[in-house]
């Protein structure tokens, strides 16, 4: 007769559409020798699993909870540095070229430059490039992600690119609706003060390569570290890291929204392109909407808003509708509530002060 047991790696739900994806996701978890690997096995006559090279008596919640606070720890680490490079790398690199003659200038609590057309768009398109690229090879390197649980690919899944499209719009909306006088003020900056060419150049670098570094790093690797302790915990928290990071109030809430739709759209597709064209579409509506105030309201912002509303709707209609019956998340509750699964991940010596700057920043940010 065979044995009852537990075994949280092979009991998990592998079952996106994409099977190289699940394939890669069980053997990361069950081969890889890392501190953030919850592993956890109990038969009837074995009472002990592995943990690196000791044996451990120790009960299912004991053992995601240490695993939970290793993962901490990395995704700590990397919001901390990110955190770091966008608000004070910003500024060494523009005092820096202010030493060297470049008319630049940054100010500080909203992280808007002025001065030198190119120099501006230079220096935040590098800033972008080191506050998502630094953190991803961190813990990539620290959680050991195969490529293959970094970038799931699968193409010509109509019903998740169609539903990609819809959330982008109804965000896109949104915003629009919370952002309107920062957006003319922003549309004044970025058409009457900068050349069409630098508009451009920075606007297309924004809406692919902004895009695709943004995912990679919230999607192709903090949610998949935080994956293992269930995915509506995973897809949660790495919406709510998305709205901490430094930005506008209205900007933080799309920033939320995004990392929902986007976490949960992987989750069941099994591809990572599909939120990297929902955040793609999101930034080139916004830029659309600066347009339509520099043109003198061509089209009404409310009208923008209803236009939006409207196909985002209908598109977010239509994949509900071809998915329907295949929509809830498999892996909804592991071994540890999400309580004490929010509350274990924030209590590592990285987490606390990256939390605790972010809401200081967010409080000056959003208040003052």
């Amino acid at each position: 007769m065979a044995q009852s047991g537990i075994d949280v790696v092979e009991d998990f739900r592998y079952d996106s559409r994409n099977p190289r994806y699940n394939r890669a996701y069980h053997d990361w978890r069950k081969k890889t020798h890392a501190p953030c690997m919850y592993r956890y096995q109990k038969e009837t006559q074995a009472r002990t699993y592995t943990s690196g090279r000791a044996n451990v008596e120790q009960e299912a919640p004991v053992a995601e909870r240490v695993a939970l606070l290793h993962t901490g720890e990395y995704i700590g680490l990397a919001m901390l540095v990110c955190l770091l490079i966008e608000t004070l790398g910003g500024l060494l690199l523009v005092r820096l070229l202010g030493r060297l003659g470049v008319s630049i200038r940054l100010d500080f609590l909203t992280f808007e430059m002025h001065g030198s057309q190119w120099a501006t768009a230079a220096v935040r398109a590098l800033m972008i490039l080191l506050k998502f690229g630094i953190p991803l090879i961190l813990l990539i390197r620290s959680m050991k992600l195969p490529s293959r649980v970094i970038m799931p690919v699968r193409l010509g899944e109509l019903p998740e690119i169609t539903g990609a499209f819809g959330f982008a719009m109804l965000t896109a909306a949104l915003f629009t609706a919370l952002d309107n006088a920062n957006g003319i003020t922003l549309s004044q900056r970025i058409f009457s003060y900068q050349n069409s060419a630098t508009a451009i150049a920075y606007g297309l670098f924004d809406v692919f390569v902004s895009s695709l570094l943004a995912e990679l790093l919230l999607r192709g690797a903090v949610l998949q570290g935080l994956r293992q302790f269930g995915d509506r915990f995973a897809v949660l928290l790495t919406g709510m890291i998305g709205f901490v990071m430094p930005n506008t109030l209205p900007r933080r809430l799309s920033e939320l929204l995004i990392g929902l739709c986007a976490g949960y759209l992987l989750l069941r597709g099994g591809s990572i392109l599909h939120g990297v064209l929902l955040r793609a579409i999101f930034t080139a509506m916004t830029y659309a909407r600066l347009v339509l105030v520099y043109a003198n309201h061509v089209l009404p912002l409310w009208g923008y808003v209803c236009l939006l509303l409207s196909i985002g709707a209908v598109a977010a209609s239509f994949y509900v509708l071809a998915r329907r019956g295949t929509l809830r998340l498999s892996n909804r509750s592991t071994a540890l509530p999400d309580s004490r699964k929010l509350m274990t991940f924030t209590e590592t010596i990285t987490t606390f002060p990256w939390l605790g700057l972010s809401a200081l920043l967010a409080f000056v940010q959003i208040v003052i």
